[in-house]
């Protein structure tokens, strides 16, 4: 991700430098690279919505030959699954049903009859086996990647994928379902059970490659979300020896901060030393590997501007940015007006995502921007202090 404009600074790139005026002149416009790639998009005839993959994702996406499911039980892993194997051409493994074809029983039954720690010995012998296939979907167990082996173990080859969903809505698919499954670990009241459940396993889950919201989704939109992350930047994620590291820790290495459930929806919050450097890293596990719209006011952008630019143009973006003075004056609705215009200048799409480096004032404008374009665009904030 790269500044466009007037000046060059001292590694040659192009630069706007921010002029003391009034806020509608303060637009800036799309960068070289978007430009460029979007000259390459039309020559290729490829539609404006197709998945754009880089020859860097291409190689990735090649060298991963599985996408494993993990996510509480009745959060739609089977569903999904079937439906990414049958757009993929692979087969479609199912960890509870290497169990039952193994043991003669199925996993309620033996949770039941033997206890859940003798199940979770015969399930991580068979998680093993599992991952040894390739090509290969495969929908895991709720309680599998609980295990820091099966975790490292299913991590050797595939894109890790955590589907999520609130304990409530998850409640309502298992009420709904007419498979008739059984769930034991489920008994009493599923909801509450589903929370505790939840708080246990969460930090587990959100070491996954790709973290995916499946609140009011079909499962047909949730394979698509996958598929489009898969075919973006998200396989390049699937490799490296200090990812299968820290999978490989027991307990699990800490997870988010915190994540916030607004009863329709959840999203992360990180916090640490060094998190803006890793802002690509998340954006790759939250599937939003579209170009990066970076709202910034001036102080922010001399502080802070110059990491996360590097390391967005480190992990593979496209992106632009727009500077606006510091201060109040800039929160208003003129502002995002220009902004509006800017966006809608530099082809932005709804897949694209608004990153709002700072907070404040700028956190402010972007949400009301990235809730009221096309829509609602995706939007990250990522705050400095």
């Amino acid at each position: 991700m790269r500044r466009a404009g007037g000046g060059r600074d001292r590694r040659g790139r192009a630069l706007h430098r921010a002029r003391r005026r009034r806020a509608r002149e303060v637009r800036r416009r799309p960068h070289r690279r978007v430009q460029a790639q979007r000259r390459r998009l039309r020559r290729d005839g490829r539609p404006e919505g197709a998945t754009r993959v880089s020859p860097a994702n291409e190689a990735a996406r090649g060298a991963v030959r599985q996408i494993v499911l993990v996510g509480l039980s009745g959060v739609g892993k089977s569903s999904t699954g079937a439906i990414l194997a049958d757009r993929l051409g692979w087969p479609l493994i199912d960890t509870d049903d290497l169990v039952t074809e193994a043991e003669g029983r199925t996993p309620a039954e033996l949770i039941t009859e033997d206890g859940e720690p003798a199940f979770r010995k015969i399930e991580e012998r068979v998680v093993a086996e599992a991952a040894k296939r390739v090509p290969a979907v495969i929908a895991t167990g709720g309680g599998a990647f609980l295990s820091a082996r099966s975790r490292r173990t299913l991590g050797e080859r595939a894109l890790l994928c955590w589907l999520d969903a609130t304990p409530t809505e998850i409640a309502r698919r298992v009420r709904d379902a007419v498979d008739g499954s059984e769930r034991p670990l489920l008994a009493g009241d599923l909801e509450a059970r589903l929370q505790e459940l939840d708080d246990e396993r969460r930090v587990a889950y959100s070491h996954a490659d790709l973290w995916v919201p499946t609140q009011g989704l079909a499962p047909e939109d949730v394979a698509e979300r996958i598929l489009r992350a898969w075919g973006g930047g998200a396989a390049a994620l699937a490799g490296g020896e200090r990812r299968l590291e820290r999978l490989g820790m027991h307990p699990p290495a800490v997870g988010p901060a915190a994540i916030v459930d607004t009863g329709e929806d959840r999203y992360p919050i990180w916090v640490g030393a060094g998190e803006l450097a890793r802002v690509p890293d998340r954006l790759h596990q939250l599937g939003l590997d579209g170009t990066v719209y970076l709202i910034v006011d001036e102080n922010v952008m001399n502080a802070h501007g110059e990491v996360l630019i590097e390391a967005l143009d480190a992990g593979g973006f496209q992106g632009a940015s727009y500077v606006v003075p510091s201060g109040e004056p800039s929160k208003r609705l003129r502002v995002a007006e220009e902004i509006y215009a800017w966006l809608a200048e530099s082809r932005a799409e709804r897949r694209d995502t608004i990153l709002a480096l700072g907070g404040g004032v700028v956190g402010d404008l972007a949400g009301h921007v990235a809730a009221t374009y096309l829509r609602g665009m995706p939007l990250v904030q990522v705050p400095t202090t």
